[in-house]
């Protein structure tokens, strides 16, 4: 796989802060990282999993960076979605 190959060349460290990943709706593990980034090329987005993940964590404020707005709209629909599911 050439994203494989490609990720070889770098030395990835933990993140300073929590990145969710798509392929398991949970933290990266740093001893992972690379394994997970070239999984999500090619995985199913677990969504859903992810916006419950953090939303089981408390109160969360989700922010959007680039353009456009449509995760951030995504994520306020399956707040109030999985809100009512829950209750």
């Amino acid at each position: 796989d050439k994203f494989a190959e490609y990720m070889e060349q770098f030395e990835l460290h933990k993140p300073k802060i929590p990145i969710i990943s798509n392929v398991h709706a949970r933290p990266y593990r740093t001893k992972d990282i690379k394994e997970t980034m070239i999984a999500q090329m090619v995985s199913t987005v677990k969504w859903e999993e992810s916006i419950c993940y953090l939303m089981g964590k408390g109160d969360m404020e989700f922010e959007q960076i680039g353009p456009g707005n449509v995760i951030t709209g995504l994520s306020s629909d399956w707040q109030s979605l999985l809100w009512r599911k829950m209750r």
